[in-house]
Parts: structure tokens; C-alpha cells; sequence
């Protein structure tokens, strides 16, 4: 029986057992049972006499030299393989040379080998050395036995002449070619390869060698580049896939105990505005922190670390040299700096930071000196990722509270589609992997090497669901950062700082009363306060028009129980709710889009005195208003204006104009279905949201790019995860609240949705042109016109946003500040 893991790795000699293993496990019953399995299985053959030794290499990038004693032990397999054959540890073509077998890396494998974050590339080239020339070609056998008969003929072809033998000769000959080095042959991962070389002295307990040899061989470039070959045996990534070798003979001889003379040096990060830069860690104290050692499961999770010694204290220039306490060769150590209370920049530390971690092993010399210089610094993701945790853990009441942003539970929670948890695992793969990115960026500012300003473009993105939609990266922000990686030079680093979230208001992202806030905008601050930002791409201002205020969705009972005609009544709430319930319904209803509509029952109970007029009364005092406008609009038959939103858009878009003067016919058909005072103060707010965004930008002099939204005149569907109104989300916006105020006229509702897009650029982002040199926005108010680019009442399907995306990322790259990071 052959174990399946796919293309996940295998050790070069004693393989896992052979058993189901689900490495992606989630019970601990599970992971005990898969412990408990592994060690008997490799404790068994320990009791047999297997024993495994391993000398780590005598110079960086030496062959590894592993022994096996009782090599001629069997696994308990129907193949009976002995202990010391070899396993291909990935998929890749091997060759044979001399008693050598080379791996030639898959190239879809690749990236899955592990690589340090500052050291050498990973390993294309994996060499075993020492094998048994027999054991190889009776391996290789049994891969050609697996070859489609054309490769056979075409691999006689290429060196032999007169017509192709029979399925066995071509098999041979194949086999002869590669024993002769003269031929490749594809394997998958945890193919054998053949068997480690007995030793003839070991004629008691047969005594195999095998060398394991790793480097990384660019095309065009030699010589090759080396690289530890211990580094192969940890690239099961995944924590869990350790499981599977827990207890490994060959693990445990790696990791015996290194005593590591540390003559390091230390940098911190200063975030003084034009330094920005790591600086020595002068006259401060470090403590070297060590993890759990990876030979077995370890007894800590992953991330738990102890000092192991006094504290260490750096000179002037940051270096220590001093022996640290004998290690386990593969735990992970990490260093503590005692930064809390102490200013470094412009900033004072309210805690300790930390080193990245790696294995003691590593970046070590022959005398067993590490050199290595550590940073470390202040790191705005762990805060961040915790602050966005805590809005989903509230997400019931959050938006009843302190409104500081939107976020769901099932956003925290990414579960196997497997397990059928759809609901909560499409929005969480869209935030979440904002977060990632968010997390790589700031993995680079640790790294051992980091790019010079001039060639880092680093982009903060703030905003709405137009850059952050379900189902992920189909929106703005995913289809421009696709341009982006495509067009920066080869030389420049980009990095994206990704803050948005659908449903965010202006306010939500932008607003904070005191720096001691734990608001989205404090967290703006520090990620602007810590890095050169190039430039600041915003997408804002459509939630805070769309508002829906009290969802008529809305689940909670004090909401349902008022409900009216199927929507919240406050007048039937103000007797019933008690005094703070009744307070929050009012604070959301006045950031409505209802709240807006004259005739609304929202805005008549903010407004005593305002008599709402039924449908017939709203008709009548509308029709001769749109009739004043002297226009085609399309058909004024409701019936058939639900089908025709394709052809009342495009009219509207024609022939209604962007700006009117106070007094004209368009003027007064707008004041009749808009309060225009309250219209007004709501632009108000959000350009002085913009403004504290702006004001920052300017003083640091970033950029900032935003987009104007395109019409909304072309669906009146819910968002959903798979478009067509299906599994409703939330919405539509609109369309059910001018019914609610009695406004059915869908030509009237289309020219007051144009209004509301207009108005945004002439009453809000012109003036902030104006006013700010940095500040630009692209028009795309005309782009996708048409039902088909609309997923949604408020928002395109993935083509709609790839355009609004080319036309953002044209005025990027001809920015005069920052057309230089582009091909």
C-alpha cells in the first residue's frame, strides 16, 4: 500500500508508515492517535536495531554524511522495502551519475521548499550520494515500467537506429541509458530511488552511507549556489505534517546539542520621518529565547519560547560575544529585546520586540560562531490582526456601539469547504488574505536584506467593499494588484498595506477623537507613522450614502418586534424600547440613506410637523416635475421600467445633466424626493473625513489616489456570494427605500442615484483637489453601463472592477512621484 500525501515531502531514508494520516487534522484525539502511531511504528524499529547517524556538514553546503546500522532491516510494507532505500522528496526528473542520483526540482514543487528568509535561494538540485548501483537500477525499472510506450520509442530513437522493438527492449534500453547517464526520467514525491551503500567492513550488522547534498542551480549562472542540505528534511511546512515524522531516526541524529558562540549584532528600527531605517541596538539588553525542538511533536505549540540564559548586553554598536547554554541543534531560538518604556525614533516601545526565530543551527561557521545580524522592531500586524478579531467577536453589537467598523465572525473562522462551512469561509478568504498581505509586509522589514527606499513601492489601501468584495480579489484592489506586481520595474520591491473592509464608512475609517482611540484610524496613523509610504489608495464615501441604518433584515427582536409595513417604525419603538435601545435606533436611523428622503417615515420622525404623502399624492407632485425636464427617460409604464434598466440608465446618463443651477427644473425635482439640508451635511461630513486622511498625506507628502463610483443605474439586486440576488448578503440599498417613500418612478430614482454620484465630485472630491496638491481621483462614473458589468445594485462583477482597476492604475503610473517604480 502506498501512502498518498501528494507532492508533500519524504525523508530520505525510513519512510512514514504506511497508514492514513490527515495532516490537516483539527482533533486532538486525532494528532494523539497520529503520535501515538509514528512513535510505535519508528520505536520498532529502533527495537529491530535500526540506528541513524547523521554528521551535520563540515563546511556550508558539504554533503551530509548519513550512516544506517541494520541497514537490511525491512519496513513492515508489502514492498519490504529495507530501512536505507531512498524516497524522492519531491516531484522532479532524476538522473544517475557515478553512484549519485540527482533530483531535479518540479518546478510547481519549488516554492514549497523551505527557504530562509535571508539565506540563499532554496534548493532546485537534490543530490544522494553513495547509492547501491543495483538497488538504483532495479528501482528505475520499475518507474520506466510506467513510461507511455511513445517516450520509450522516442528515447530509442534518439539513440539507436531500425525500427523499435518490443515494450520490454524499450524498456530496457531506457533503463540502460539512464544507468549510463545519459537519461532522465520523471518520478513523483516518495518514489524509491534506490539504496544507500553497505559498507564492506559491517558484515555483523550491515552498515549503509548515504551523502545528502542540496543547492540551487540558476539557469545561465554558475557556479551553483549551496545550500544546507539539513534544511531538506524540515520542508514539511505545515505544522502538523511534523506529525507524520515525529520520533524520525534521522531527525533525532541531526539534533544533537550545539553550544553556539554568539558575536551577533543587534538593530532596532528608528522611525524617524527621512530615516526610517534599522540603526544599532546601542548599550541594550537581549534575551536569546528558545522554541520547541523540532525532532519530536514538540511539548510547546509553535510559538511558545523560554529564555535559556541570562540576559545578554550589546556595546555601543550593538554586538554581544558571548556562548550561549548548549541547544538542541533544531529547536528555534529567537531574541527578546527589553525595549518597553524606552524610545527608539519617534516612538516609545510600550513592549518588548522580538527577532524572527530560526534553528539554533543555522547561520553558524565551522567553529560553530554565529555572526548573524538581528532586527527587530515595532510591528503594527499583531495589533492590527487583534483589533479586527475584536470587531468580529462583536460583530452582534458592535455596529449598536462605539461604530468602529465592520467585521463579521465567520470573517475570524476559515473552515475546509470540506466541512460545508461555505457561509463563513468565502468573506473570511477575502479579509483574510488582506491580512496576510498586510503580515508579508511587515515579514520584509525583518528580513536579513531590504531593498532602498528608492526602489521599495510601498501602497497603503484603505476603503469599502469596492476593494475588498466577495469572493476575494475580484474587486479593485485584487485586479490593481495584479497590475501593479506586472508593471514595477524588476528591480522594485512592491508591498501593499491593505486596511479595507466592505461596509466601512468614511467616518468608520477615518475618524478618531483622542490618539488613545482604538479606532481603524489610529492604526492608519501608526502604519503611516512606521514605514515611507509611496502613496495611499482610498475607495470611500459610498457607505456612507448607502447606509442602510436598520437593515430591514435586521435579526435582533427589539429591531423585528417594531417592525411596520416590513421595516422599522420609530414611532411604534418610542413606546415600547427602553431609553437606550431607543437612543441607538435613533443614532443609526440618522445615518441612513432614508433618513434623507423627504418622504420617509425615518425623516418625518426626526421632522415633526411633516405630513407623508401616500402613493397617489407623491405621483402627482413628481410626474409634472419630471415632465418639466422635457426628456425620454424610457418607458413610464411600471411594468415595463422593471425590465428596461438597461435602456433608463443609459438615458439618464445622457440626458440628465451633472450640475444644475439652484431654482432649475432639475433642481427642484432633486429638493422634492431629497431633504437637501440633510443631503448636504452628509457630503459635509465626509469630506472632513477625507480631509483628516488628507491632511496626514500632505504633511507627509504621499499621494492619494481615489475613484469616483460608477452609475449605479443598472441592478437592483442584493450582494451575494454568487451573484444573481443568490444567498443574500445585504442590500439593495435603494430601490426599497424610495419605494418606502413612495418614490416608484424608477426613471425619478435612477436620476436621483446620478445626483448622488455627481454631487460626491462636485461638492466633495473637487474641492479636496483643490485643496490638496497630492490628491487626485479618476472619473469612472461613465464606465460599465450596461446590467451586464453589475453584480449587484452597488457593485460590479470582477470585469466592471478590472476596469475601474486600469484606469486607477494609468494615473498611477504616470504620477510624477511615482512613475519612476514603473516598466
Amino acid at each position: 500500500m502506498e501512502i498518498d500525501l501528494g507532492n508533500k515531502f519524504f525523508l530520505p531514508i525510513i519512510r512514514p508508515p504506511e497508514k492514513k494520516f490527515n495532516p490537516f487534522s483539527v482533533s486532538e484525539v486525532a494528532d494523539a492517535l497520529n503520535i501515538a502511531e509514528t512513535m510505535a511504528y519508528y520505536g520498532d524499529l529502533q527495537a529491530q536495531g535500526v540506528n541513524v547517524l547523521a554528521s551535520p556538514p563540515p563546511a556550508p553546503g558539504s554533503p551530509m554524511e548519513i550512516l544506517i546500522e541494520n541497514s537490511d532491516v525491512t519496513h513492515d510494507t508489502d514492498e519490504e522495502e529495507p530501512v536505507s532505500t531512498v524516497f524522492a522528496m519531491t516531484r522532479g526528473f532524476v538522473s544517475y551519475e557515478s553512484g549519485e542520483i540527482t533530483l531535479r526540482v518540479w518546478p510547481a514543487d519549488f516554492k514549497s521548499l523551505a527557504k530562509l528568509p535571508d539565506g540563499p535561494p532554496r534548493p532546485n538540485r537534490i543530490v544522494y550520494g553513495s547509492l547501491d548501483a543495483d538497488s538504483v537500477e532495479e528501482a528505475i525499472e520499475e518507474q520506466a515500467a510506467e513510461l507511455d510506450e511513445a517516450v520509450l520509442k522516442e528515447s530509442w530513437a534518439q539513440t539507436k537506429s531500425g525500427a523499435a522493438p518490443d515494450r520490454a527492449a524499450l524498456e530496457a534500453a531506457f533503463v540502460e541509458r539512464f544507468m549510463d547517464g545519459d537519461a532522465e526520467i520523471y518520478v513523483e514525491a516518495g518514489a524509491a530511488l534506490g539504496e544507500a551503500s553497505v559498507i564492506p567492513a559491517a558484515v555483523n550488522a550491515p552498515v549503509a552511507r548515504l551523502t545528502l547534498a542540496a543547492f540551487f542551480d540558476a539557469a545561465g549562472s554558475p557556479p551553483s549556489i549551496e545550500a544546507a542540505p539539513e534544511d531538506l528534511i524540515d520542508n514539511a511546512l505545515r505544522p502538523k505534517l511534523l506529525l507524520l515524522f515525529t520520533g524520525h531516526p534521522l531527525l533525532k541524529a541531526i539534533s544533537g546539542p550545539v553550544q553556539v558562540h554568539f558575536k551577533s549584532r543587534f538593530f532596532i528600527w528608528d522611525n524617524t520621518p527621512g530615516v526610517q531605517d534599522y540603526v544599532p541596538l546601542a548599550n541594550g539588553q537581549v534575551t536569546l529565547l528558545a522554541g520547541p525542538d523540532l525532532s519530536n511533536l514538540p511539548s510547546l505549540p509553535l510559538d511558545t519560547y523560554v529564555g535559556v540564559a541570562p540576559p545578554f548586553f550589546t556595546d555601543a554598536n550593538g554586538f554581544i560575544d558571548v556562548i550561549a547554554p548548549p541547544l538542541p541543534s533544531r529547536s528555534l531560538i529567537r531574541f527578546r529585546y527589553a525595549t518597553t518604556g524606552n524610545t527608539y525614533g519617534v516612538r516609545t516601545y510600550a513592549e518588548d520586540v522580538e527577532t524572527n526565530p530560526h534553528k539554533a543551527r543555522q547561520y553558524v561557521d565551522d567553529l560553530l560562531v554565529n555572526s548573524k545580524e538581528y532586527r527587530a522592531k515595532y510591528e503594527f500586524y499583531p495589533r492590527y490582526k487583534s483589533f479586527v478579531n475584536d470587531l468580529a467577536d462583536h460583530s452582534d453589537d458592535e455596529k449598536y456601539g462605539a461604530d468602529r467598523g465592520n467585521m463579521e465572525k465567520h470573517e475570524k473562522i476559515i473552515q475546509p469547504l470540506a466541512l460545508g462551512a461555505i457561509s463563513g469561509f468565502i468573506p473570511a478568504v477575502t479579509h483574510r488574505d488582506t491580512l496576510k498581505h498586510l503580515r508579508q509586509f511587515e515579514e520584509g522589514y525583518k528580513a536579513g536584506v531590504i531593498p532602498p527606499k528608492s526602489k521599495t513601492l510601498n501602497i497603503l489601501f484603505e476603503g469599502d467593499s469596492w476593494v475588498n468584495y466577495p469572493v476575494g480579489f475580484n474587486d479593485i484592489y485584487g485586479h490593481l494588484d495584479q497590475f501593479i506586481w506586472s508593471k514595477t520595474k524588476p528591480d522594485v520591491t512592491y508591498n501593499r498595506i491593505p486596511l479595507q473592509h466592505f461596509g466601512d464608512r468614511s467616518g468608520q475609517m477615518f475618524y478618531a477623537a483622542s490618539p488613545a482611540d482604538d479606532r481603524q484610524w489610529n492604526y492608519t496613523l501608526d502604519a503611516l507613522s512606521e514605514y515611507k509610504i509611496d502613496l495611499i489608495v482610498i475607495s470611500s464615501g459610498g457607505n456612507d450614502m448607502a447606509e442602510p441604518g436598520i437593515s430591514n433584515s435586521a435579526g435582533k427582536a427589539w429591531v423585528t418586534d417594531n417592525f411596520n409595513d416590513g421595516y422599522f417604525d420609530p414611532f411604534l419603538a418610542q413606546g415600547a424600547l427602553s431609553g437606550a435601545d431607543m437612543d441607538t435606533a435613533e443614532r443609526l436611523l440618522k445615518l441612513s440613506f432614508s433618513v434623507m428622503l423627504k418622504n420617509h417615515r425615518w425623516y418625518s420622525y426626526f421632522n415633526p410637523g411633516v405630513v407623508l404623502k401616500d402613493e397617489a399624492q407623491m405621483k402627482a407632485v413628481l410626474d409634472p416635475l419630471l415632465a418639466a425636464l422635457n426628456q425620454d427617460f424610457g418607458p413610464s409604464d411600471p411594468q415595463a421600467q422593471a425590465g428596461s434598466l438597461d435602456e433608463i440608465g443609459h438615458k439618464v446618463i445622457a440626458s440628465f445633466p451633472d450640475t444644475f443651477a439652484p431654482g432649475s427644473d432639475e433642481d427642484l425635482l432633486f429638493k422634492e424626493v431629497f431633504d437637501p439640508a440633510g443631503f448636504a451635511q452628509r457630503y459635509a461630513d465626509v469630506k472632513t473625513n477625507l480631509s483628516t486622511l488628507l491632511d496626514e498625506a500632505q504633511d507627509r507628502g504621499i499621494p492619494v489616489i481615489t475613484h469616483t463610483y460608477c452609475y449605479p443605474l443598472f441592478s437592483e439586486n442584493p450582494t451575494s456570494y454568487f451573484g444573481e440576488g443568490n444567498w443574500k448578503l445585504t442590500g439593495p440599498w435603494f430601490a426599497h427605500r424610495f419605494r418606502e417613500a413612495k418614490v416608484l418612478d424608477r426613471r425619478i430614482q435612477k436620476i436621483c442615484l446620478k445626483v448622488i454620484l455627481d454631487k460626491f465630485v462636485t461638492d466633495i472630491l473637487q474641492p479636496l483637489k483643490a485643496a490638496y496638491p497630492l490628491f487626485d481621483y479618476v472619473d469612472v462614473r461613465r464606465l460599465n453601463a450596461s446590467t451586464e458589468t453589475w453584480r449587484d445594485e452597488m457593485h460590479l462583477r470582477g470585469s466592471g472592477f478590472r476596469e475601474v482597476a486600469r484606469k486607477i492604475y494609468d494615473a498611477i503610473s504616470a504620477h510624477p512621484n511615482l512613475s519612476n517604480f514603473f516598466q
